[in-house]
């Protein structure tokens, strides 16, 4: 089977886990609208995706350095179908909560299955554009069902979209069976624990995490999640206006991601993931807080913003010089886990401060919660600095500690 078929139907099975994961904002509050939910609620149950998702990322991961990976492709596929489908046929909050967690659970296996992938049919030294490249489709095809997602939901309903969603899932599933191909066990002398336990001591490891979970906010809890209630309340426009303009910030992404990938084969890493940290939290701080800002320039601001975080992506590269060469799916599994950690509890925490921090307005309600972004920015910034940049570590350690290790 040509490489190019092999890799396009990997991108499908992720393109539909992060078409689920990021049109949460748009169906979650319309489930909250049919349910009469509250932000705190509608945070907890966007979140119940991550919680399952980001603690099967490790266990995902030391699958694919040790296992086929054909089957677990298509089983995590199916079983994240399944979940869609459980959640259009719930009627109450706690059945809705359990199908978030299934369609979590299958969902853990689509992004480090196709960077498992990447690896064993690209160069390593491309492998940060390959991962970009393959995004380009992601993204770009999350803001297209994006921006109609919002007509489509107040014409025919979410239970109708998740149905639809479920059979897409469900075909997906069968096509990567038949196209991904049966991948022999490595025949490696370490065991799948002791990977892990090399990965987990890590200091560095543990640090490029960390980057990656507060950058990686700028998606899994903005995008995803509170930017759609927020732009309603901001420009008082309908959801279907407010689901054009979080498309925005999906398609800035989609070209953002190969476009960092493509500079860091000849340009310095750490310098691009802090221009991408302080020019995201520029344009992030602009559009929460200039006031009377119109419908094309909230556009123009969401683009930019998914235009400037990409660098979030390099990471993965870094992920890959850090690991043993028989833990790199493993750490990929680690370094998504990192990413999507602080997704639920960033969800909850705004949540929670839109519903009771006693500002006069609810718009600034918001505009306080969502500060909790740009500061996340903001500490990814220093992360670089302190741990990944010479000059920068230097000064920390003679300021700091004589003792501190050289990152």
């Amino acid at each position: 089977m040509p490489i190019s078929i092999i890799w396009f139907i990997s991108v499908l099975c992720v393109l539909f886990q992060f078409s689920i994961q990021l049109s949460s904002g748009v169906i979650i509050d319309a489930v909250g609208q049919d349910l009469k939910l509250s932000a705190l609620d509608s945070g907890i149950l966007s979140g119940s995706f991550y919680y399952i998702y980001a603690a099967l990322q490790i266990p995902v991961g030391l699958i694919f350095d040790f296992n086929s990976t054909r089957f677990w492709m298509m089983f995590g596929t199916f079983v994240c179908a399944l979940g869609c489908f459980c959640f259009a046929i719930s009627q109450n909050f706690y059945l809705l909560i359990i199908a978030r967690l299934i369609t979590g659970s299958g969902a853990a296996f689509a992004f480090v299955g196709l960077s498992h992938i990447l690896r064993r049919h690209f160069a390593l030294k491309h492998f940060a554009f390959m991962i970009g490249f393959s995004e380009i489709f992601v993204f770009l095809a999350t803001g297209v069902a994006t921006i109609s997602l919002g007509l489509f939901i107040e014409q025919l309903g979410w239970r109708f979209f998740l149905h639809l969603a479920a059979w897409l899932g469900f075909i997906i599933a069968l096509l990567s069976g038949f196209i991904i191909p049966k991948t022999a066990s490595q025949p490696i002398s370490v065991s799948p624990f002791k990977a892990l336990q090399i990965i987990l001591k890590s200091k560095r490891i543990w640090l490029n995490g960390l980057y990656v979970s507060l950058t990686f906010s700028v998606i899994t809890v903005f995008g995803s999640m509170w930017a759609v209630p927020f732009l309603q309340l901001k420009l008082n426009c309908s959801l279907q206006q407010a689901s054009v303009l979080d498309a925005m910030i999906f398609c800035g992404a989609g070209v953002s991601c190969p476009l960092f990938g493509y500079l860091a084969i000849s340009m310095n890493r750490q310098r691009l993931m802090l221009i991408s940290c302080f020019a995201t939290l520029i344009l992030l701080m602009l559009l929460l807080f200039v006031p009377n800002m119109n419908f094309m320039t909230c556009g123009f601001l969401m683009f930019g913003i998914g235009l400037c975080c990409g660098a979030y992506m390099l990471s993965y590269a870094v992920a890959n010089d850090l690991s043993p060469p028989y833990a790199l799916s493993t750490c990929a599994g680690f370094t998504n886990t990192m990413a999507i950690i602080s997704a639920p509890l960033m969800q909850f925490i705004i949540g929670v401060g839109i519903d009771k921090l006693p500002f006069s307005t609810r718009l600034l309600n918001f505009q306080c919660a969502l500060v909790l972004i740009p500061l996340s920015l903001l500490g990814a910034a220093l992360i670089v600095m302190i741990a990944f940049t010479p000059t920068f570590s230097n000064l920390y350690q003679r300021i700091f500690s004589n003792h501190a290790r050289s990152f």
